[in-house]
């Protein structure tokens, strides 16, 4: 169904993006020119905190558990069983609005409305574009006032069931005998109908700043060398920063670096001039018509590093993007290029040491993952240090293989969030694709250290399969000292790793499957391409007492859908795997093509975004309210979602594909079975796999327990299962 909503009010967008997620199409008319509401607060109690759910603490001003109740001749005091929270209201409008557009919410601003009209078919409303002075019209199936106490859908509808009431609100000094948890409510003043109340907006700051101290303190009595201030895309003191988030009236709106000169003083003290304090700084946060730019902070960072008499402050500054309204730049990942901050880096430094010098270090930060490109930014003067979180979790030895003279050696770093970026309330382990031995170190055995194995007097191991899961089975053996022979049964080793790398933003795995195949090689491990040991060669090895690691990936699930005369093609997803490095010229035809993806993983979508950029009209259709739902872990469903809409990618959500026949595909509403079809030359089958077992059913009746199956011959999943089995196959767990 469309829906019309009538103001951009918190009830109006929360009510949009309620909407939007159950399936509607849903407009927001807003008479405004921006969604700029009144700066006033505005009260989540217990029900109201129930019906949003997740309220982000980044909105809460405070949390009130008390109400003092006073009349002419009585005073009373409540306990609230759940604390009240203080919102701000500007700061929510601006939450409700970016979460109802990610929903598929369209909101008009400058749109006044005026009237409307039933119909058999729904409602006709009239509006105004104030831009323009043009008066509009178009239908819905129904149309929602949320546009306040004067409601003109209200008086459009002859509803006069409303009342009035005045309101005024205005910000005062908190009174010392009003406490910051705790409601004054006075009632029957004068006699008259009115009451009025004291809301505590926010907690105390000098109480914040104190906070920071404290946790400073007890960092360097843990033993720590010294603390980092974060400024930056999720820190409250960059929104004390930013004219973005800090529109306060007061002294630290009127000069919006005093909180964070506070917080680093505080700081300062609490460690003493022997520890170093770092400042995470975001210098962009892509916000541009209220946030921070480059331009500001040139002079932001200059301003910070310092104290008051012109002595550092700061002794190590880095340098990062981004804010909440730009996942991309705080979550990157391969579709972002590495080193992106570093011309913005070497602005901030440049700017830095105009004022201090030396004497405070400039870092460099984001997907800075190769050592290449790490040298070249300390060596061209972009920096003084860099960051290499995510590098390090790829390979923790990276360092000693740098100073040993081997940084070929390092196991690459992919780029792909999928477990080392989760944001989960469930609290999962953070750890890497491609070394899984990170989160995991108590209780996975280590991995041998190169020499120190069995020196080939152990027994032999035979890999069957080369995809990831034979490739690291096959290394870890190796290092451990036994004989150890690979079959593939293809042309070339990685498997489907190696496929999927061509996909948009996957580059890097490919770099992974070579490292894998260099590091084998270089251990000794005998690779046969385009072998399969037949019946006789595995009794042989049985017989020899040799180990076995079965690793033969996966297959092509079966279809649940019909397909009528095969005059529309449907390549299954080996096929759409198969043809992604060349989809220009593979089997996929000229035409019209229907990526179905009931999965919504990056497969789908990749395939989407490579096939409309080699010129076919492309369509998507998933049963899930959003395409690639599995990309929000990694941080990509948002930035993935947007790429297809610029591709010109039509996305059909909430969609189940039930037949494919020679007029195309027929599509099935899953909420409303409504039917409609899709004139297509093909279709792409992006959906779910199968283990491919035959093999390790005749191994493990061959070898019992000297047998051990891994990767997707288990069940398809993703490259880390995949490593992780591989090696867990050689040492056990």
């Amino acid at each position: 169904m469309k829906i019309v909503i009538a103001g951009a009010s918190t009830s109006g967008l929360f009510a949009a993006y309620l909407l939007a997620k159950a399936g509607h199409e849903v407009e927001v008319l807003e008479r405004s020119a921006k969604l700029d509401p009144a700066v006033r607060t505005l009260i989540v109690t217990d029900k109201i905190h129930e019906v949003m759910g997740f309220i982000p603490h980044e909105i809460i001003l405070n949390e009130v558990k008390h109400i003092d109740l006073f009349s002419k001749s009585k005073s009373s005091k409540m306990e609230l069983d759940r604390p009240d929270l203080i919102i701000a209201r500007e700061k929510l409008i601006l939450m409700l609005a970016r979460m109802s557009e990610e929903s598929g919410v369209k909101i008009s601003l400058n749109r006044r409305f005026q009237s409307f009209v039933s119909a058999k078919n729904g409602v006709a409303i009239s509006y105004r574009n104030l831009e323009t002075g043009e008066d509009k019209r178009e239908m819905a199936d129904y149309l929602i006032g949320a546009d306040g106490v004067y409601s003109a859908v209200a008086k459009a509808a002859s509803y006069n069931g409303h009342f009035h009431t005045s309101l005024l609100q205005a910000r005062i000094k908190r009174p010392k005998d009003v406490r910051r948890d705790t409601y004054q409510v006075w009632f029957d003043v004068d006699r008259t109908k009115y009451f009025y109340w004291l809301i505590p907006e926010s907690d105390d700051i000098a109480a914040v700043v104190d906070g920071f101290a404290d946790a400073a303190r007890r960092a360097v009595v843990a033993g720590c060398d010294g603390v980092e201030v974060n400024a930056g895309q999720f820190s409250l003191v960059r929104q004390f920063l930013s004219g973005l988030t800090n529109t306060r009236g007061d002294e630290w709106g009127e000069d919006r670096t005093l909180f964070a000169r506070r917080v680093l003083a505080a700081v300062r003290d609490a460690v003493g001039a022997d520890r170093v304090v770092g400042l995470r700084l975001s210098c962009d946060e892509l916000a541009p018509w209220a946030g921070i730019t480059p331009e500001m902070a040139t002079e932001l960072a200059p301003a910070l590093v310092l104290d008051d008499s012109g002595a550092p402050i700061v002794d190590l500054l880095t340098v990062v993007r981004g804010s909440i309204f730009s996942a991309g730049a705080t979550r990157p990942d391969g579709h972002t290029a590495p080193g992106f901050n570093l011309e913005l880096t070497r602005t901030i430094r440049d700017a830095v040491r105009a004022v201090a010098g030396d004497r405070v270090a400039v870092a460099a930060q984001g997907s800075i993952v190769d050592v290449g490109m790490a040298e070249h930014a300390v060596v061209d003067g972009m920096a003084d240090a860099v960051e290499m979180t995510r590098a390090q979790l790829a390979d923790a030895d990276l360092v000693a293989k740098v100073r040993a003279g081997q940084p070929e050696r390092i196991r690459p770093c992919v780029l792909c969030n999928q477990t080392c970026q989760v944001r989960d309330n469930r609290n999962p382990i953070v750890t890497c694709v491609v070394d899984p031995t990170t989160g995991h170190e108590t209780e996975d055995a280590p991995v041998p250290v190169e020499g120190a194995g069995v020196d080939g007097d152990g027994p032999a191991v035979t890999v069957l399969g080369g995809g990831v899961a034979g490739l690291e089975a096959a290394r870890v053996a190796a290092l451990d000292g036994h004989r150890v022979t690979l079959h593939e049964r293809g042309d070339r080793t990685g498997g489907s790793a190696r496929i999927a790398a061509a996909l948009p933003g996957r580059d890097r795995f490919e770099r992974f499957v070579d490292w894998l195949e260099d590091e084998c090689s270089r251990l000794g491990v005998d690779i046969r391409l385009g072998s399969a040991p037949d019946a006789a060669e595995l009794a042989s090895a049985h017989q020899a007492g040799d180990r076995v690691v079965v690793a033969t990936g996966g297959r092509d699930g079966e279809r649940d859908y019909d397909v009528a005369d095969g005059s529309v093609p449907v390549l299954s997803a080996g096929d759409v795997l198969g043809a992604v490095a060349s989809v220009s010229s593979g089997p996929v035809p000229s035409g019209s093509v229907l990526v179905w993806d009931p999965i919504g993983g990056p497969i789908g979508v990749g395939v989407a975004e490579l096939l409309a950029a080699a010129g076919h009209q492309v369509h998507i259709a998933t049963p899930d309210q959003i395409i690639g739902n599995e990309l929000a872990r990694a941080g990509d469903l948002g930035p993935a979602n947007a790429r297809l809409a610029q591709a010109g990618v039509e996305l059909h959500r909430r969609s189940i594909l039930r037949v494919v026949d020679g007029d195309g595909a027929l599509l099935e509403d899953r909420f409303s079975a409504d039917v409609r079809r899709l004139e297509v030359a093909s279709v792409l089958d992006a959906g779910h796999r199968l283990p491919d077992d035959e093999l390790w059913i005749r191994v493990a009746a061959l070898f019992g327990a000297g047998a051990v199956a891994a990767g997707d011959c288990v069940a398809p999943r993703t490259v880390h299962e995949a490593v992780l089995e591989g090696r867990r196959a050689v040492l056990g767990g």
